[in-house]
């Protein structure tokens, strides 16, 4: 008879802070739905955007204080890069963008098939699919790292290094915002 009791009284002891617990989550996730319902989150490239501006605000700062001569060059990189995404996120600019998107998944349905039909292995197409991912990764990376490299020069307040990567990190900008352009104009979707 003990034996039950105590049995069913850590039972009940275990379950009880887990409704409880269970109760709390509810709310919550009550309360993140009137959030989403208000309006007041930030969708996700709104939110990018955001980020986007700070960071520009904080890179023109440093131009001037470290490379004031190369302000105006900022300010053409920054202006165009505003307008090729705008150009991008546009609705003139839709078609475009789904024939790209139909483009990448004809090519990843053609791997998939090529794997079927044992033209390739699965390893070889997964070895494709990351190569094509590295490509893009290696480049965005050596961006965040150059990027990085700067908020220390200018915490440390290294002239000449802050110098150099503002340079840097501008070469890029002008470089992306070349590829992006290509990208755009040309008159089939490339992968």
């Amino acid at each position: 008879m003990k034996k039950q009791l105590l049995t069913g009284l850590l039972a009940l002891s275990l379950t009880i802070p887990g409704v409880a617990a269970a109760e709390g989550f509810k709310s919550e996730m009550a309360d993140h739905s009137r959030y989403m319902e208000s309006g007041k989150h930030h969708s996700g490239r709104e939110h990018c955007k955001g980020k986007m501006e700070e960071r520009e605000t904080m890179l023109l700062s440093w131009v001037e204080k470290y490379t004031p001569e190369q302000k105006d060059r900022w300010n053409q990189a920054i202006k165009e890069r505003k307008e090729i995404v705008n150009k991008w996120h546009s609705p003139q600019f839709a078609k475009k963008r789904e024939e790209w998107k139909r483009a990448r998944m004809a090519k990843k349905a053609e791997l998939k098939k090529q794997v079927e039909e044992g033209k390739i292995s699965k390893e070889e197409m997964k070895q494709k699919f990351r190569e094509k991912r590295q490509k893009f990764h290696k480049m965005k990376q050596e961006h965040y790292k150059t990027f990085n490299d700067l908020q220390t020069a200018v915490k440390n307040n290294d002239q000449k290094q802050a110098a150099q990567l503002l340079d840097k990190i501008l070469v890029q900008m002008e470089q992306h915002n070349k590829w992006m352009k290509d990208k755009m104009n040309a008159k089939q979707p490339t992968m």
